[in-house]
């Protein structure tokens, strides 16, 4: 038996009701068993009993064993004074609050389905990233697609807390902060913290005085990254250690101090091919902003490269014959959407009050092609496709917050399988 599933099961109401009692046999009547708190302090609070001849609102604690009441310190905390009711799967102990008042308490062994706690093993016990393989087909669709909506939303916030973040960096300067958050992703997950602290060293507002002058903007960003060669026959290379050495004593400028992350990346994913690409991009940075804020539809705006030295190196040191495109690729534009500018145009919502930018992040989602990786094939093979960056992105949190760590009980499918006779 576990917390997590005697918490469910209360909430839910999953257990024999009838001639409720007391360990001291008091007789117990449920009205109301109370909302599940996700904060510090008593499992459920709202509930309202009655256990004798008294009725009794207040709070209510679950444990397994009743001894924990005190291995958790609750008899010292004052907070759990109001507790009405605690509510344990094994009584060992009888427990007191802070006031020195026995806290009543209810033993539901032998009231829990046995059908109920062998299917709560059976899914905590799965071998796979999915526990409930062998039941999701049976699930309604209409139902798990009701809460996908919901993760979606939740997902989304979770990414907003990471914008807020970098609109603190940013001393709330929401074109700053765009702009971080589209450098920042360039880097995806392998070098996404040096990208964000290229755009610190090099904010928008510094990078905007050049960005008429590509070779100039490409100075700013290569010097700053730290990855310009020093010893170099390309008179390209050249020109950008002579434009860095220049910019840099003039606007006092340092190196990044995060390292660079080259191996197990493709060659087109190296962070000087991204940086390139950001400085083809970074040009159109206002005009993006200000597509968000009027949540107009992303129309893409990128400035083809003024010289023809990316068109055959992914890095300053290796040539190639193939090649190569200064344009921002569909597969990047869609990570950039998904990732950066969603979470942006939600978080700008929420803090602005704008309903219209929230709706804008999930619309974004909505019109943006699904991904296609580990998390959405497995879903895939259970019979439900990804058909939008909504559905992916879904799919993706379901599968890391909730599948992996077997939070069955707080998932409407696992919760259905688990009460299901």
């Amino acid at each position: 038996m576990r917390e997590e599933l005697l918490q469910f099961i209360w909430s839910a109401g999953l257990f024999n009701q009838k001639d409720l009692s007391t360990s001291k046999g008091e007789g117990i009547i449920i009205y109301k068993r109370g909302v599940l708190n996700t904060i510090a302090g008593p499992d459920f609070s709202d509930a309202r009993i009655r256990i004798g001849e008294s009725e009794w609102a207040g709070n209510i604690e679950i444990h397994v064993k009743a001894s924990e009441w005190n291995h958790h310190k609750h008899h010292l905390d004052k907070a759990y004074n109001n507790v009405i009711l605690h509510v344990v799967f094994e009584h060992d102990f009888d427990v007191h609050n802070q006031a020195r008042d026995l806290v009543p308490t209810l033993v539901l062994s032998g009231r829990i389905s046995k059908h109920m706690l062998s299917r709560y093993d059976q899914l905590k016990q799965a071998k796979g990233a999915i526990p409930c393989t062998d039941y999701f087909p049976d699930f309604p669709k209409i139902q798990f697609t009701s809460w996908l909506d919901r993760l979606l939303i939740e997902r989304l916030e979770r990414k907003a807390q990471t914008v807020e973040l970098i609109f603190n960096q940013s001393k709330s300067d929401w074109l700053q902060t765009f702009y971080s958050c589209l450098m920042g992703y360039m880097g995806q997950n392998r070098n996404k913290l040096a990208f964000e602290e290229l755009s610190r060293v090099i904010p928008f507002a510094l990078l905007s005085k050049y960005l008429d002058n590509q070779n100039q903007a490409e100075a700013l960003l290569f010097g700053a990254s730290g990855l310009i060669p020093q010893d170099s026959d390309e008179a390209y290379v050249q020109k950008l250690n002579s434009d860095w050495n220049f910019l840099k004593d003039k606007h006092q400028l340092n190196e990044i101090s995060t390292h660079w992350k080259f191996g197990g990346l493709r060659p087109e994913a190296f962070p000087t091919r991204r940086i390139h690409l950001f400085s083809t991009l970074v040009r159109s940075t206002q005009i993006f902003y200000n597509q968000l804020m009027q949540t107009d539809k992303m129309e893409w705006v990128s400035i083809s490269a003024e010289h023809t030295f990316w068109k055959h190196h992914y890095n300053f040191n290796s040539h190639t014959e193939k090649k190569l495109s200064s344009e921002i690729s569909q597969g990047l534009k869609n990570l950039l959407i998904i990732n950066a500018i969603a979470p942006f145009s939600f978080f700008y919502g929420k803090y602005t009050d704008s309903q219209e930018h929230i709706d804008y992040a999930v619309t974004l989602l909505e019109n943006c092609r699904a991904e296609t990786n580990k998390y959405t094939k497995q879903w895939a093979s259970l019979g439900y496709s990804a058909t939008s960056a909504s559905d992916s992105q879904s799919l993706i949190e379901l599968t890391t917050q909730f599948c992996m760590h077997k939070k069955c009980v707080l998932c409407p499918v696992g919760k259905t399988l688990i009460s299901k006779p």
